[in-house]
């Protein structure tokens, strides 16, 4: 089973986003700050992690940060606002492997969330064989 943290302040969203990804047999972990996601993600072995751009006590451009400064290498997916300024390069540069903008279909993330988990598969498959 594969592990997702979910790090989002709106309680509406982590309820809706968690139904639906244990819908489809992933395991949920949430939080609803920076601070205590980052604290999951360091304790944790997730398989990809779900964080808002926008969360109490620490950013998602801070969170990204840190946990690429932290050698985290656990896929990211992004969820921004409509009409927040952050585009694919602005995700990358910040560390993040993908984004969603809100309002977002729950296929569609959960579509990405397993696009990420294959480019993470493939990378760890390429990483064992050097």
């Amino acid at each position: 089973m594969s592990r997702i943290l979910i790090i989002e302040s709106d309680v509406a969203i982590i309820r809706g986003l968690t139904d639906a990804l244990e819908e489809e047999s992933f395991v949920v972990t949430s939080k609803r700050d920076g601070l205590q996601g980052l604290a999951e993600a360091r304790s944790g072995r997730y398989d990809c992690i779900i964080a808002d751009m926008m969360l109490p006590s620490m950013n998602g451009r801070e969170f990204c940060y840190k946990l690429h400064e932290e050698k985290i290498t656990t896929p990211i997916l992004i969820l921004v606002t409509k009409g927040e300024e952050i585009g694919k390069t602005n995700v990358m540069e910040i560390g993040a492997d993908d984004y969603i903008t809100k309002p977002f279909g729950v296929r569609e993330l959960i579509a990405r969330v397993h696009a990420l988990q294959r480019k993470s598969a493939i990378k760890m498959k390429r990483m064992n064989k050097a």
